[in-house]
């Protein structure tokens, strides 16, 4: 056999015979051939490889969207090499870029929150690169504003703040109270920004904000502050996380949820329909979201003469127990 014929059958392209096609294997399986991505990269020039840049952490979202991007990558055929960051500093994710870089990935998806843009231009340089980040319809999820190619996937932060704000007041509740992720992140200020728009556009006060760091342990720690006050009646909490530590701090202070304090969480993660209250939150597909990133970013490394487009996802609304009519029961 010529070489492009055995390259046809290994690579499962159409134009070959059957019988052709089967004394080929036959020969694979008595040789102990195996592909090697060395060679192919040779070749075409790709390592098959993509990177995946996250920030450290136990939490439930980063392992979703992470499996969903390692089980999309290998559907296009690609493998994944994966970094962490401790810190979302710009030189530190530079540095763990470059350490990607070198490893020869054919693009990248930074998964961390990123503020320099400039910053993460100039280190993803001539590197196909997909981005978490936007946190509104109102940013440009196609790219960068200068123009570097960059996209980004992102679910509207502040339509979670939007919704869970409305809902709550939609309740008959004077005001909603809120306990907002760290500031350094962007989703966090999304979430707030769309929680005091909404607060605004009904005349309503707009309580001070108390800062958590997304764990229960932050929650209930805020959530005893809360507890305390009586003209409490509504609270919207940044993540489940720290809406399963608001619960608690209610519960120890013989607050009732939701009769006397509705809670609605973001991000619904599996706890949340088996909590002794079951949480009414706003739900991001981690998972649609490490698929739709993964799935861009091929694209731009196979065909980098196109035109891609960035993907901005819409939240939704989850209801549970953990709302109700201000004063019910």
């Amino acid at each position: 056999m010529s070489p492009q014929t055995v390259s046809r059958v290994v690579r499962g392209q159409t134009n070959v015979s059957e019988v052709t096609r089967l004394k080929v294997e036959l020969a694979i399986d008595e040789l102990g051939y195996r592909r090697t991505g060395i060679a192919r990269a040779l070749v075409t020039g790709h390592t098959m490889t993509l990177g995946v840049l996250t920030q450290g952490s136990v939490a439930y979202s980063r392992a979703a969207y992470v499996d969903a991007m390692t089980s999309a990558a290998r559907r296009h055929g690609y493998y994944v090499a994966a970094a962490s960051v401790t810190s979302t500093a710009p030189e530190a994710v530079c540095q763990s870029i470059e350490h990607l870089r070198q490893q020869g990935v054919d693009g990248i998806v930074v998964a961390v929150p990123v503020y320099d843009v400039d910053a993460l231009a100039q280190a993803a340089r001539g590197l196909p690169a997909v981005v978490f980040g936007g946190s509104s319809s109102e940013a440009v999820p196609d790219g960068f504003s200068d123009g570097t190619g960059h996209h980004a996937v992102c679910i509207d932060q502040e339509r979670i703040g939007v919704l869970a704000t409305e809902h709550l007041l939609g309740l008959g509740h004077d005001t909603v109270w809120h306990v907002a992720g760290p500031s350094t992140w962007a989703d966090a200020s999304g979430r707030q920004a769309g929680w005091a728009a909404t607060l605004a556009k009904h005349g309503r006060p707009e309580p001070p904000v108390l800062i958590g760091d997304w764990s229960a342990e932050s929650g209930w720690r805020l959530g005893t502050l809360l507890a305390r006050m009586e003209e409490v009646t509504a609270i919207f909490a940044a993540s489940d996380d720290m809406a399963f530590g608001i619960l608690r701090a209610l519960v120890d202070r013989g607050r009732r949820v939701p009769e006397d304090v509705s809670v609605v969480g973001a991000d619904d993660v599996p706890l949340a329909a088996f909590a002794p209250v079951a949480l009414t939150t706003v739900r991001q597909s981690f998972q649609d979201l490490g698929t739709a990133a993964i799935d861009l970013l091929v694209d731009m490394v196979e065909r980098p003469d196109r035109e891609h487009h960035g993907v901005l996802m819409e939240p939704e609304l989850v209801l549970r127990s953990s709302t109700a009519p201000r004063h019910a029961g």
